[in-house]
């Protein structure tokens, strides 16, 4: 029996490259223990020195830029943000987070200024969405965790929650899986004469492929594939 190659493959290789996108997306991006890590190294350097911390917060010394993990550090007073460890965001240097908005008009902004309100040692995460850092104009959805560090300012460290590329995006074909629970309704709604079952199981497949799909896992593998060699 020959399975078409658009629609249907074993399981096995699906593993592989399922793999492959989270081993490289891992060396790239920070994790959230990571950010807390840094967060709370941040805060011991502020308390320790809060001049000193500042500067090498700026300047990504010390450890305090990893990939795309960095510290930004803002006045509890005003909200001018007197820190930040992102050498493509210099320019933010000196305004007022209050004011900061995405591409969207989201105000995460205010968000952060408020965080740093609450008590010290009290870590809270702003979620919104940012840019990408290897694509400035996609935006993907990141937390902030937010603290006040001391009497002065508060800090905080982002990380990436979209931590998975696509698989095309790393010259892999992306694969779906067609849970069991889905073919078991459309084998029973057909045997019950309550839909077409042939077409639906080619829509629920086609499906997939809409979505972006190159290859399908399904129960329906073997009768997919008779179909397709009569077509």
């Amino acid at each position: 029996m020959r399975i078409h190659p658009s629609l249907l493959f074993a399981a096995a290789p699906a593993a592989i490259v399922a793999l492959s996108p989270t081993a490289f997306t891992q060396e790239t991006r920070g994790t959230a223990d990571e950010a807390r890590a840094m967060l709370m190294k941040a805060v011991a350097a502020v308390r320790a020195d809060e001049a000193k911390a500042l500067d090498m917060f700026n300047k990504g010394e010390g450890g305090f830029r990893d990939r795309d993990l960095y510290v930004f550090c803002i006045n509890a007073s005003d909200g001018t943000l007197v820190a930040i460890g992102n050498p493509n965001l210099k320019q933010a240097l000196g305004t007022d987070i209050r004011a900061a908005r995405n591409s969207n008009g989201d105000a995460f902004g205010a968000e952060i200024y408020a965080a740093i309100q609450k008590p010290e040692g009290q870590i809270t995460e702003v979620s919104y969405m940012a840019p990408e850092p290897s694509a400035a104009d996609t935006l993907v959805a990141k937390v902030s965790l937010v603290t006040r560090a001391d009497a002065h300012v508060g800090c905080g460290v982002g990380y990436y929650k979209q931590r998975f590329r696509t698989p095309k995006s790393c010259g892999a074909p992306a694969f779906a899986s067609q849970v069991s629970g889905e073919y078991s309704m459309i084998v029973a709604a057909a045997q019950n004469r309550r839909l077409a079952g042939d077409k639906a199981m080619m829509e629920s497949l086609i499906a997939f492929k809409r979505a972006g799909a190159d290859r399908v896992l399904t129960q329906f593998a073997p009768r997919t594939a008779e179909k397709l060699k009569k077509a």
